[in-house]
């Protein structure tokens, strides 16, 4: 009994893989924007640039796109999406929640959404928001793992403010709650 596997080399598979590649056509469009951008072709606008970006994973990429879009187009929900993850990353948590209070206006149904403006919101210690906006988040998808570790921790974070208050209540109000 002859082994066939052994007959066919890494060659005729990267030409089969080839072959495939050519008839796709959003494979060859992703490879063209791609060669674009290595070249620094300036026909790429911002708005693809900035799906490029997104679509690549390339983060980078896609906050230098976002700014652009921006720039014409303020109230852009995938460029405020990138920024407002952009500085929640830097951990310039008041500019994340600006940006995806914008967000969570354009997309009120985006758990996520509003799962990240809540933790941007807790590690400013603005609690009381903090808690609506992971309440929401879990009124989106009841079983977002995400929103119900969120709240969570905003629940254990305001009982320590609520703790520190009871033992020492010449202390200051703390976050805001």
């Amino acid at each position: 009994s002859r082994d066939w596997s052994s007959d066919v080399c890494s060659s005729d598979l990267s030409d089969l893989a080839d072959k495939l590649d050519a008839k796709n056509a959003e494979f060859q469009r992703v490879r063209q924007q791609l060669e674009m951008v290595s070249r620094g072709d300036s026909r790429l606008t911002p708005r693809e640039g900035l799906k490029l970006g997104m679509d690549r994973g390339d983060f980078r990429m896609a906050e230098m796109f976002a700014r652009q879009v921006l720039f014409s187009d303020p109230d852009d929900l995938a460029a405020n999406f990138v920024m407002g993850m952009f500085y929640f990353g830097n951990e310039q948590y008041s500019r994340a929640e600006a940006y995806l209070k914008k967000c969570a206006q354009k997309q009120p149904k985006a758990a996520p959404i509003f799962n990240n403006l809540a933790v941007a919101q807790l590690r400013q210690g603005n609690l009381e928001e903090a808690e609506k906006n992971a309440r929401r988040a879990l009124e989106i998808d009841a079983d977002s793992f995400e929103a119900r570790r969120t709240l969570k921790n905003v629940l254990k974070e305001k009982e320590a403010a609520e703790q520190k208050r009871r033992e020492n209540p010449t202390l200051p109000d703390g976050p805001k709650m």
